[in-house]
């Protein structure tokens, strides 16, 4: 079981290594980054409401005026 251990670790370390993935430590850089993701996110999601929201509105005009 340590083979597989030792395998997976040497794995990420050469991927970590490559720039392949990147370890994201629980600090105050990354608590601020994944608070900025997350506000990045509710403004694209609520940017998406607004323009599904108008769609909705623009396809009833239609069916009322027709």
């Amino acid at each position: 079981m340590n083979q597989y251990f030792n395998s997976a670790k040497d794995y990420f370390d050469k991927m970590r290594q490559e720039g392949r993935i990147k370890l994201i430590h629980d600090s105050a850089a990354s608590q601020a980054m994944l608070v900025e993701m997350n506000e990045e996110l509710e403004k694209m999601r609520l940017d998406f409401l607004m323009k599904e929201g108008r769609s909705m509105n623009e396809a009833k005009s239609i069916v009322i005026n027709a």
